[in-house]
């Protein structure tokens, strides 16, 4: 008896929270921990859905990826999710979930254990921030040592100077892996770094011909280093990566090369300046990468056409063919936005590649115009878009401007303090009207852009105008 008991003490009071969900997805356990994060008592969150601790995004991601995950392998470890409190507050957590399975493989439960990431995540962004720092103060040091060599300042002040700035990009180098270098184009000679020497498997000096250098170069990579042509005419790429066949080892790496030329007082090249990085684990990290996501793009694209192949077949029969026809479209509007964020592996899309995408399966380019920043939207925003765009401009083609063959649509999106602000505008299409009745499109409309409900309508003459924000820093959150 009292060993039942520790076991429910150490359940409710856990560090950690715990919910326990059916096989329907309804929620029938959770300790005491998880509500006092999320305000409920226990009575309110017994027999909910799973879903109504869920901000919108992590609602999708929920759906598309969370639970097909889970089905097939049994588990799900470190999902960052979003829950939201009874208040509306976001939580952000980390979710381990695990399926308890009966002898024939059929689900009994799912056990999920939350961990809050609030910390987590800031300290996150407090190391980015450090590493931002550090690097910008690196960049600084290098153009105070060039600067320094390159005039030759005399007198003991300086020199000490000099040497204390040495000191301090050397360390900065090696800490960073990045080598630096001069050349001097008249001569051909180049005086690099220890660590450049390092990175390049040479002996320790200081100087070498350029000759040299250039014959360590891959073969079929030349036209990616520079040149004695290219340096003495000022014409070469200053940003190259290209492989190198080390003097030591003879093994082969991958080159990062930064440079910046400089010019004499009649205007022509005299030294060029810059700095060397093994970038070779980042390129077999690309690798890889791309490698995972061309996988992840064949299986997600078959997937969906498998949701939409069984939604057809399942509903063939349906009276109400419109209804099969919203799904389908909606499952290729999150077609559109998962292969926009493959390009950039999962890590950001680019908003106007999202909104043109979208748009482009209900009109014509002609009939459309978008204006705004280059911003960059985190994975959970670009989907959210992506739905939200799809909804309105089905509502376009349905009863608005796209229905009329003069009608146009305009999307304009701006920053305005620490918000996004995106504005959907319809022109010479019917006069717009208040919806009689709420579907899901209209529900996903009134959540606003990255569920923050932060909407504005207006029902004019000339047609529809909603203006929709959201706090910037959200949308862009990866």
């Amino acid at each position: 008896m009292r060993f039942a008991q520790d076991l429910e003490d150490l359940f409710e009071n856990a560090p950690c929270g715990y919910i326990l969900i059916s096989p329907s997805g309804t929620i029938f356990k959770a300790n005491r921990t998880i509500l006092s994060w999320l305000g409920y008592d226990r009575a309110a969150l017994t027999g909910k859905r799973f879903h109504v601790v869920l901000n919108l995004s992590s609602k999708l991601f929920y759906e598309t990826h969370f639970l097909p995950r889970l089905r097939m392998e049994g588990r799900f470890d470190e999902v960052a999710l979003d829950f939201l409190s009874a208040s509306g507050k976001v939580v952000p957590v980390f979710v381990n979930a695990v399926e308890q399975r009966d002898s024939q493989g059929r689900t009994l439960s799912v056990r999920m254990t939350i961990s809050n990431s609030t910390d987590r995540r800031r300290f996150e962004q407090e190391l980015l921030d450090a590493r931002r720092t550090a690097n910008q103060a690196n960049a600084a040091l290098q153009a105070s040592n060039v600067e320094l060599s390159r005039k030759n300042v005399e007198g003991a002040r300086l020199t000490a100077l000099l040497q204390q700035n040495e000191t301090r990009l050397r360390m900065a180098q090696e800490a960073g892996h990045v080598g630096s270098f001069e050349v001097d184009i008249a001569t051909n000679q180049i005086t690099v770094t220890e660590q450049f020497c390092r990175i390049f498997g040479l002996p320790s000096q200081s100087t070498f011909s350029m000759d040299a250098i250039e014959n360590m170069v891959f073969p079929g990579d030349e036209a990616l280093a520079s040149s004695r042509g290219q340096r003495e005419a000022g014409e070469l790429d200053l940003y190259s990566e290209y492989r190198i066949r080390r003097a030591d080892t003879k093994n082969i790496i991958w080159i990062a090369r930064r440079a910046q030329i400089s010019r004499d007082a009649e205007g022509m090249p005299s030294q060029l300046f810059g700095t060397v990085q093994d970038i070779s684990e980042r390129k077999a990290v690309d690798d890889r990468q791309n490698l995972l996501n061309e996988e992840l793009s064949h299986r997600l694209k078959n997937t969906l056409a498998l949701v939409q192949a069984i939604a057809s077949q399942t509903l063939k029969s349906a009276s109400d063919r419109s209804a099969v026809h919203a799904f389908n479209q909606r499952v290729t509007a999150l077609s559109h936005a998962h292969d926009v964020l493959l390009r950039q592996s999962w890590s950001a899309a680019d908003m106007r590649d999202v909104v043109a995408g979208v748009l482009a399966l209900h009109a014509d380019a002609n009939r459309l115009v978008l204006e705004g920043p280059v911003i960059n939207l985190g994975p959970k925003a670009a989907l959210s878009l992506s739905l939200l765009l799809h909804e309105l401009a089905t509502n376009a083609v349905k009863y608005g401007a796209l229905s009329a063959s003069d009608g146009r649509v305009m999307v304009v999106w701006s920053i305005v303090d620490a918000d996004l602000k995106l504005m959907w505008s319809e022109q010479g299409g019917p006069p717009a009207s208040e919806p009689k009745s709420s579907g899901l499109g209209t529900r996903l409309i009134n959540l606003g852009f990255g569920g923050t409900g932060k909407v504005s309508k207006a029902y004019l003459q000339s047609g529809l105008v909603i203006e929709f924000f959201a706090p910037l820093k959200l949308i862009q959150e990866n």
